[in-house]
């Protein structure tokens, strides 16, 4: 991956993430995806794809780990029930 397309997609992450407040956790797990589609799929990012990858790769990353937190609370309350 280009180390300046890199660097823009970390930008771009960092902006998104102090919009939303997803927490720096999901930007790491987004850049891994983008990292990931990039070697293993081929994909190329270019200066027509790289916002779209970058911002469909960070609403992936907040959802998995809000959907992860979900369930963390949900197992918790389970076993809370299962103890009484």
């Amino acid at each position: 991956m280009d180390l300046h397309l890199l660097r823009t997609c970390c930008g771009l992450a960092s902006a998104v993430d102090l919009q939303v407040q997803m927490g720096s956790e999901a930007s790491l797990v987004a850049l891994a995806y983008v990292e990931r589609l990039v070697s293993v799929g081929g994909v190329r990012l270019d200066a027509a794809t790289w916002q779209r990858i970058t911002l469909t790769a960070l609403l992936l990353a907040h959802k998995v780990r809000r959907e992860l937190q979900w369930k963390r609370e949900e197992w918790k309350r389970e076993e809370r029930e299962r103890e009484q």
